[in-house]
């Protein structure tokens, strides 16, 4: 089930599964990561079942010229001409089970509930296929951290 994310009931078990995927090259900082929840709370939600988080998925408004940096302290733009979504992350001992597809769809929806109709993000750690199925599309190689290549992709 999503629900929405509370840091202070839910930030341990997100910052788990986030450690476990990420560490140590592209783990962020506690207030970068925070910061890009709080811009935003209404994209960011977790994956709950019998009490416990399985996955978690943030997103925001942003502009599509420029991908969202890792350890980055943002504010929302101005005139943003997309929803960024900065995260989907499923704890690994869960995969195959349909988690991402729900995070995704959620993220999908607030997009579509702000007007915007670009989605972006950086797809890293081989994700593209996953996202591809979602309609992305590749458009950019980046290096998004050190050792980490990743693809700016839309959907539009």
């Amino acid at each position: 089930m999503i629900v929405s994310y509370d840091w202070n009931k839910h930030s341990d078990a997100c910052r788990k599964i986030a450690k476990k995927l990420y560490y140590p090259l592209l783990w962020e900082d506690d207030e970068a990561f925070q910061t890009k929840i709080r811009v935003f709370p209404k994209g960011c939600v977790v994956y709950v079942k019998n009490e416990q988080v399985l996955g978690y998925g943030f997103g925001h408004p942003w502009r599509q010229d420029r991908p969202v940096e890792l350890n980055e302290y943002i504010t929302l733009p101005e005139k943003p001409n997309c929803y960024y979504i900065h995260d989907v992350a499923v704890d690994p001992a869960f995969k195959k089970q349909g988690i991402g597809r729900v995070l995704v769809k959620h993220q999908l929806k607030i997009a579509e509930e702000l007007g915007l109709d670009m989605v972006c993000l950086v797809s890293v750690l081989n994700s593209d296929k996953f996202w591809e199925r979602f309609g992305f599309r590749a458009v950019k190689y980046v290096k998004y951290a050190k050792g980490v290549k990743g693809y700016v992709m839309w959907r539009i």
